[in-house]
């Protein structure tokens, strides 16, 4: 369950994805949403992995 009342940033890998998912998520009542336009293709900060 994703908490509406949360900031959420979405991405995948080209960007397409997180948008189309962003929209969904607005229609259901979550706000605070950014997705990384170009997605992690597009990055070219740092990528860390945990």
């Amino acid at each position: 369950m994703v908490p509406p009342n949360q900031p959420l940033l979405l991405y995948c890998q080209s960007g397409m994805r997180s948008k189309t998912a962003a929209q969904i998520l607005r229609k259901n009542g979550c706000q605070d949403l950014a997705h990384l336009q170009g997605g992690l293709g597009g990055w070219n900060g740092k990528l860390i992995r945990k």
